[in-house]
């Protein structure tokens, strides 16, 4: 979610709702699961979105199933900056909460520029999270391929 969360941010665009699948190993006898989760607003936050997907994944999953698949899609995708406006919304009251909020995540976007122009400049590889350090871990590996394939 973080990688997709700051290619979305990259390009300008934010979602409204997250769709997560996931699929048990082949010796379950689990049906694959899934859902959706809405954000409050649509938001291209690495924080708001990496939270909804954390909230789905703990409500949609198994904790004892060993996991084999996850495929998370962002829905309601559209251009930073462009929402839907209604006649029963008083935009007063809503645009002085819009600006608030957004003073609080100017330093997260910040952060998300510096993130993806290091990243740009000097290789996906650049900055990861110690996770991905870890023993199984397939953040680097995929870095380094081209198309799902070895470069």
């Amino acid at each position: 979610a973080d990688l997709l969360s700051l290619e979305l941010f990259d390009r300008g665009l934010q979602t409204a709702s997250v769709t997560l699948s996931v699929g048990y190993t082949r010796k379950s006898s689990l049906p694959h699961s899934g859902g959706t989760q809405r954000l409050a607003a649509p938001s291209n936050s690495q924080r708001e979105i990496v939270a909804a997907v954390s909230r789905l994944y703990l409500s949609i999953t198994d904790k004892n199933t060993p996991v084999r698949r996850v495929n998370l899609c962002f829905n309601n995708v559209e251009e930073e900056g462009v929402s839907q406006l209604d006649f029963f919304t008083d935009y007063s009251k809503s645009e002085a909460a819009e600006r608030s909020k957004e003073a609080g995540y100017q330093r997260e976007k910040q952060k998300q520029k510096a993130v993806i122009a290091i990243r740009k400049k000097f290789g996906g590889n650049a900055i990861i999270r110690g996770m991905s350090l870890e023993d199984g871990a397939t953040a680097i590996d995929r870095n380094e391929q081209i198309g799902g394939h070895k470069a």
